[in-house]
């Protein structure tokens, strides 16, 4: 036991907290985070049903029995609907075939492929106009001869007022690099635009505007290299049989996806911040949140592709992941460059058959492009390549929907892994715990070991000699929130159960410890060498952070317990002491701290240099000599 100990206090036992106390349960955050995806998920499957075939019935995938290696397959399907519908995202802005021909070989010769974005405005002085302001203000002078009024005379004040007018200019540019981009060679040009706006003001000191040049960058090649030529159809697999592969969500191939969705869809974001620096150059300040109010609408109009449905296995694996064919409806939709093939690991399955995601990836293809149409006709709109317009808002709508179709897939993820997981409660029963993978332990443990070598509760009888009654006991407790191995009731302290090893009196050398610097205490006695083994799940649990040394006396009773380190084979060194009578009740909280393993420690130090690998050596043999809590 490594040990790091506290002042010893004497206190009342405590009593077992009430249930009413308790924290949420996590499995109750997850079912409830289920329940929040399947409901949208259900407003989305209302429009699936239009979109496909009257005989197909996709459902949810917690309604449909299906298998595990489906809950993979589905993972596969997912990923590559979303690389499907982000080309097909970056085709609409002008990405073509022979575009993404070049990408893929550049991303197959090992160079790293980009999306690159550029955005520069400037403001520049254009005229000065003069002109007059009457004063909506008049004064009447009156003159009277004899009483009567014979002449009045009318005055305004009136102000020349300067303008001065400025010429705004904004343009962005979308484009592929290969590596840095150093020669126009390695650039693709996606998509340009120049948009101009005149804004005026009465002085000319200061401009309006402030020219401003912004850079935004994103590595694509993970994406290009799903892309099977030709056709590019994304073929993304989990390898099932790499050591590291868990669960469809807890794998390698999917975490280097999520993180090539979450790079996207932060590089869209600070795009769309850019973007936003285009309404500075329009007079109408109210513009920005008209156009994204119009874009919010459209991209909630749109249907996502990535959606974890289910259906009754195919027994024709053939016709029902057909390829689409030229008279396909998938197939007539103009501007669709990614889509879906048929892959063998697919037979058989549950999945949604490749012919309809090839259609929702056609029914999003067209809900984009009639979107677009939409806000070309808005009235509230400024047409054409104008700050702020129509195109600025057409392609942040673009971008939009791209990023939510990465948003989706995560989210889509995550929900196979929480119905992994919801699954597996319900066939246990309840949510299994570090303390009940220790009852889970302890009851093997009593199969596989004989009684001498089983694993016992940490709990002793002090005693004189084996003819005497016990002065008390000491055990070894540790805090348990729920049920423990020994059956108690949920929130007692129950001892620890260790493997023992015991060595007679007469077979160990005497120990003795200081009371002085000239006074030796020399003591004898059994000796228990004790190994614990704490369970935990996940780097977030604290291990024995409620474990107590306890030492209670019987009455007329007494003894005197010593707490310290094993320092070497007749060697003990006590740092605290107390004398425990006449029925207390000694409870001394034990802070606990690990120490690497072997192969933690090789890792950590391989790249330190030779002193500090010496030092980290020698540090840790102290650490491993001087560890040994005693008592």
């Amino acid at each position: 036991l490594k040990h790091a100990h506290r002042k010893a206090v004497r206190r009342p036992r405590p009593h077992p907290p009430s249930p009413h106390t308790r924290l949420p349960s996590p499995v109750m955050a997850n079912a409830f985070a289920v329940t929040a995806f399947e409901s949208k998920l259900r407003a989305a499957l209302q429009r699936v049903r239009l979109v496909l075939d009257t005989e197909r019935a996709p459902q949810l995938a917690s309604e449909v029995h299906h298998r595990y290696q489906d809950k993979y397959v589905l993972a596969e399907c997912l990923t590559n609907s979303a690389v499907a519908s982000q080309v097909n995202c970056l085709a609409s802005l002008g990405l073509r075939a022979e575009h993404l021909e070049q990408l893929a070989s550049w991303a197959g010769a090992g160079t790293a492929v980009s999306l690159c974005f550029e955005l520069q405005t400037s403001c520049t002085h254009d005229r000065t106009e003069t002109r007059e302001v009457e004063s909506p203000e008049s004064r009447t002078v009156e003159k009277s001869a004899g009483g009567r009024v014979v002449a009045a005379l009318t005055s305004k004040v009136t102000t020349k007022v300067e303008e001065h007018f400025w010429k705004t200019e904004g343009k962005y540019h979308l484009f592929a690099t290969r590596g840095v981009g150093a020669v126009d060679t390695d650039r693709i040009s996606l998509l340009r635009r120049t948009g101009r706006a005149e804004m005026k003001t009465s002085f000319a000191e200061v401009a309006p505007h402030v020219g401003r040049r912004t850079t935004q960058q994103v590595n694509i090649s993970w994406l290009v290299r799903q892309l099977e030529t030709p056709g590019f159809s994304p073929g993304f697999r989990i390898d099932r049989a790499h050591p590291k592969c868990h669960t469809p969500r807890r794998n390698v191939d999917v975490q280097m996806a999520a993180e090539q969705f979450a790079e996207l869809g932060a590089w869209i974001h600070r795009v769309q911040q850019d973007l936003s620096i285009l309404f500075d150059l329009q007079a109408d300040r109210a513009l920005k949140g008209q156009v994204a109010r119009d874009v919010e609408a459209c991209n909630e109009a749109m249907l996502l592709p990535v959606l974890p449905l289910l259906g009754e296995a195919s027994s024709e694996p053939g016709e029902s992941h057909a390829e689409p064919t030229a008279s396909s409806p998938e197939a007539s939709v103009s501007g669709i460059v990614a889509s879906l093939s048929s892959s063998e690991d697919w037979a058989g399955s549950c999945v949604m058959a490749t012919r309809d995601a090839n259609r929702l990836l056609a029914e999003e293809l067209r809900a984009l492009g009639q979107q677009r149409t939409c806000l070309a006709q808005s009235s509230s709109l400024i047409a054409g390549d104008a700050p702020g317009g129509v195109e600025q808002a057409v392609f942040s709508m673009t971008l939009e929907h791209c990023w939510r179709v990465g948003h989706q897939w995560s989210e889509s993820l995550d929900y196979i892994e929480r119905l992994l997981r919801r699954q597996l409660v319900a066939a246990i029963g309840k949510e299994v715990t570090p303390a009940d993978f220790a009852q889970y332990m302890g009851f093997h443990n009593r199969k596989v070991f004989r009684a001498p070598f089983a694993p016992m509760p940490f709990c002793f009888g002090a005693r004189r000699s084996q003819h005497h009654d016990p002065e008390g006991t000491v055990s070894l407790e540790e805090q348990e929130p729920e049920s423990c191995i020994f059956g108690s009731v949920a929130g007692a302290a129950t001892p620890v159960a260790t493997l023992v090893s015991k060595c007679a009196a007469d077979a160990a050398p005497d120990m003795r410890f200081a009371l002085g610097a000239s006074t030796f205490v020399t003591f004898r006695g059994d000796r228990h060498l004790h190994a614990w083994l704490s369970h935990r799940f996940g780097s977030a649990d604290t291990t024995g952070s409620g474990v107590s040394l306890v030492a209670r006396a019987r009455q007329f009773s007494s003894m005197i317990v010593l707490v310290g380190r094993i320092a070497s084979a007749s060697c003990f060194e006590p740092r605290c002491a107390a004398i425990v009578q006449n029925r207390d009740e000694l409870s001394v909280p034990l802070d606990l701290a690990t120490i690497p393993t072997a192969r933690e420690f090789q890792d950590a130090i391989e790249s330190l240099s030779p002193e500090q690998q010496d030092f980290a050596k020698a540090f840790r043999a102290m650490q491993l000599e001087s560890t040994l809590f005693g008592v």
